[in-house]
């Protein structure tokens, strides 16, 4: 995983620095497909992981600024309420 994560980190480097400068307090990039990052005001896990269905990203990262965490998240693995 944290080589998963040291290439999303690095290859959205650019957008993950203007997100933190403009205040953001999170973002969720696609892992697996192209697309582009969705910064977060609050970090909402259900908002994230609504966002993410809908545009079909079953794998994605999302970015918490507050402490610096990344998480690897696998849709597909989920269980559905």
């Amino acid at each position: 995983m944290k080589t998963i994560s040291k290439k999303v980190k690095s290859y959205y480097i650019d957008e993950i620095n203007a997100a933190k400068a403009q205040g953001y307090h999170a973002i969720i990039m696609p892992i697996d497909c192209s697309g582009e990052i969705h910064c977060l005001s609050d970090i909402d896990l259900d908002y994230a992981y609504q966002l993410a269905y809908e545009y079909g990203w079953f794998h994605f990262a999302m970015i918490d600024f507050s402490n610096d965490n990344i998480s690897i998240v696998n849709l597909d693995e989920m269980e559905v309420a």
